[in-house]
């Protein structure tokens, strides 16, 4: 049987129980069954704004890993940069969304460095929220194997974290110090950029965790 039938039928056998043995007051506004069916989980739509890090992995493997209510579409798009998803913003809202996740910001650190890197990323964020305001993940990524960019990727993620504190409805997964905590090798040696497996479960783990930590 469906859950949310089963549910359904708890939470209308209990509101008859209620009614003969007057569990709440009369001049109550609100039935308490209502409160109930209100919070049961209805589908959520999540919409992952991206690059290859997210594409290659199917959207860090998130519509496996939340609860079936979760639907996720990932747009994520190997080598764009900020910038080239505010070209091509009008696919973003192709569908409406509960939740955003934007992980960018590897390739704009191999393209323009830091510049115009807050500019394009508050453009970005406007843009999304232009309907009534979804939750917005920033990521703060993952340094790579690579040293020339590093220290641009720690900048950029130092502009997301500031960015994070424009709304309550907005946070940041801290995916830096995830993998700077870990001992175990996270890339292939041959791609100092895309994580080897372990790593992309990783950060699937660590959405998945922050997500279901959300109100919405």
């Amino acid at each position: 049987m469906n859950i949310q039938l089963k549910v359904l039928k708890i939470v209308f056998l209990l509101t008859f129980i209620c009614s003969v043995n007057n569990c709440y007051h009369s001049e109550s506004k609100e039935n308490p069954s209502l409160a109930i069916l209100g919070s049961l989980n209805m589908q959520k739509r999540i919409t992952i704004v991206g690059d290859s890090l997210s594409e290659w992995s199917d959207g860090f493997y998130l519509s496996k890993k939340l609860p079936s209510q979760f639907v996720v579409r990932d747009v994520s798009i190997a080598g764009f940069t900020v910038t080239d998803w505010l070209a091509r913003r009008s696919q973003l809202h192709a569908s409406e969304a509960d939740l955003f996740i934007i992980e960018l910001g590897t390739n704009d650190a191999m393209v323009t460095g830091t510049q115009g890197f807050r500019e394009n990323y508050q453009s970005l964020i406007d843009h999304l929220t232009i309907n009534p305001s979804p939750n917005l993940i920033f990521c703060k990524l993952p340094l790579t194997n690579m040293a020339s960019i590093q220290s641009i990727i720690a900048t950029n993620n130092q502009t997301i974290v500031d960015l994070t504190k424009q709304s309550p409805k907005y946070s940041f997964v801290d995916l830096q110090k995830l993998f700077e905590t870990q001992t175990i090798p996270l890339y292939p040696l041959s791609d100092p950029i895309h994580p080897n497996e372990t790593g992309y479960q990783l950060i699937g783990d660590a959405l998945t965790k922050h997500i279901l930590g959300l109100n919405i």
